[in-house]
């Protein structure tokens, strides 16, 4: 059996690239790239919520947008107070 995590780490690879987990990254409070997500679910100006593998994000904050929205990324503008990743059981 293939351990894909294990072939991205040796050819330098991120992990998600292989795997398709989703990978988040952070800029300060105001702006995040989620990469390889599976759906957005919710969209208003205070709340945000994407499927990604095995997971719910919820983004709460404050004049929230969407500045880009592709079938595989997404990026969140405004004041962002909380993010939540919610398990199947947690929903």
């Amino acid at each position: 059996m293939l351990d894909k995590a294990r072939i991205a780490r040796e050819l330098g690879l991120a992990r998600s690239a292989m795997t398709g987990e989703t990978r988040i990254h952070m800029e300060g409070d105001s702006r995040m790239i989620i990469e390889g997500h599976a759906g957005l679910l919710e969209y208003t100006g205070g709340s945000i919520r994407v499927r990604a593998k095995g997971m719910l994000l919820h983004v709460e904050g404050e004049e929230l947008m969407m500045e880009a929205l592709t079938a595989e990324d997404l990026i969140v503008v405004g004041k962002i107070d909380k993010i939540l990743l919610l398990k199947p059981e947690e929903r």
